[in-house]
């Protein structure tokens, strides 16, 4: 393909789109045109500080949260040895029992397992919140003597009635 390169060897649509350029070998820039650089006012210049001040706080706060999260997430995957599960518990106990006595002394799983559950129960009654905090443990009903309602006056038409 022959390639084209004086403006009468464009085809007659061409030319016409063409006739609007200053230069006639290139096509205008769609880039916007460098403004005339001058030095920024003494507004502009606190304004673009406390901007960048701003930015800053929000990236440390940013920053600060991220890290309580990743601590918070260690925490609960390594997990606290109080507040560990009551099966984890009961598994742990129960090897330690097989390794200690011989297997016709120790009681059947159901019953292990059921003993470690009214241990754990008990345990937790005694650290029972007060009373009103729960609906399991709710506070004790009011007996206050109620005042007899008094009738409110009558605003509207009815009281208009009263009057003729």
């Amino acid at each position: 393909m022959a390639q084209l390169q004086r403006p009468s060897d464009f085809p007659q649509s061409f030319t016409s789109y063409n006739m609007y350029y200053d230069n006639q070998d290139s096509p205008p820039s769609r880039l916007p045109r460098p403004k005339q650089t001058r030095r920024p006012s003494k507004l502009e210049m606190l304004q673009s500080d406390y901007q960048k001040k701003l930015l800053r706080e929000k990236e440390a706060k940013l920053i600060e949260m991220y890290e309580r999260q990743q601590e918070h997430a260690i925490r609960k995957v390594s997990g606290n040895s109080q507040k560990r599960g009551m099966v984890r518990d009961f598994f742990e106990e129960r090897r330690a029992m097989e390794k200690q006595s011989s297997a016709s002394d120790l009681p059947t799983m159901a019953a292990h397992f059921k003993q470690k559950k009214r241990e754990r129960e008990q345990k937790n009654q005694e650290r029972r919140p007060s009373a009103g905090i729960n609906r399991g443990n709710p506070l004790a009903p009011i007996n206050a003597k109620r005042k007899p309602k008094s009738n409110p006056p009558q605003i509207g038409r009815a009281s208009c009635r009263e009057r003729v």
